[in-house]
């Protein structure tokens, strides 16, 4: 278990991420934190570091969501946020954490529904003997899964870097999806790909080959992950042509980027 490897190191953020957005109050992230950004913040436009270069461009990386791991960083990522939004407990005051020592525990409870999100920071497996205010069924967020708690107790082992939230009130459905699968894949159902003219000025056409029904999205982001353009369509197979206007847009670099349940392909555009 090698704290830098890199795919250790992620799932170690992703542990992160689920305890650092279940504490309430504002939170900063910085540029591609949610996929694992392994650039320094000092990074000079030239490559070298130095601190006269903290507010240098620094790399754009849309690429990183074509490796699995660190696009299941920005999933765990993009759900806490979600969660965030849509949950009011994750603002109110009332909340209590334990963060000393290897196994961190934040509670949040309010009149209608209690969160418990639990960390392994350790480089070993650990079993946690977990105590709950109430008894019944208790649901992970993460996996959907669920526990039935009786007498207040009930006992989980977590992997080195491992986490769960246990909700009293489910807080997705059942058939809900928070992770795309890279191994499904997009190249499995994706034959073929055509993009010109790029660089282009104006007219930007999209052909694919499909060999089943897939739903997708294609957007056009800008260099800072703005969507500028984004068009949906379902149960898509065999050719697919779909063209873009992109001439209002500024001479620079842009990037689509299709989404499905089957993975994410994301592809350099020119407006010259």
């Amino acid at each position: 278990y090698n704290l830098k490897n890199i795919e250790t190191a992620l799932e170690r953020t992703e542990m992160l991420t689920a305890l650092y957005y279940s504490i309430p109050g504002p939170k900063m992230l910085w540029q591609f934190g949610e996929q694992g950004f392994d650039f320094s913040i000092n990074r000079c436009e030239n490559g070298t570091v130095n601190g006269d270069c903290r507010l240098s461009r620094k790399p754009i990386r849309w690429d990183y969501l074509e490796n699995e791991n660190r696009l299941h960083l920005f999933e765990v990522t993009a759900a806490m946020m979600k969660l965030r939004n849509e949950h009011e407990i994750f603002h109110d005051e009332n909340f209590e954490y334990s963060l000393d020592g290897t196994v961190k525990n934040i509670h949040l409870k309010n009149e209608t529904q209690e969160i418990y999100t639990f960390g392994n920071a350790s480089l070993s497996n650990e079993v946690l003997n977990l105590t709950f205010d109430e008894d019944g069924t208790w649901y992970e967020y993460f996996t959907n899964d669920s526990l039935n708690v009786v007498n207040g107790r009930f006992s989980i082992s977590l992997e080195p870097g491992g986490y769960a939230l246990y909700s009293k009130q489910r807080l997705r459905e059942e058939s809900e999806k928070l992770f795309t699968n890279i191994d499904e894949s997009l190249s499995k159902v994706l034959i073929d790909a055509n993009i010109f003219p790029n660089p282009t000025s104006e007219k930007l056409t999209i052909q694919y080959q499909f060999s089943k029904k897939v739903d997708f999205k294609l957007e056009i982001l800008d260099l800072q992950g703005r969507s500028l353009e984004v068009s949906n369509f379902e149960n898509v197979i065999g050719n697919f042509e779909h063209s873009f206007n992109i001439s209002a847009l500024q001479n620079g670099i842009y990037f689509l980027r299709l989404a499905s349940s089957e993975g994410i392909m994301i592809e350099p555009i020119v407006k010259k």
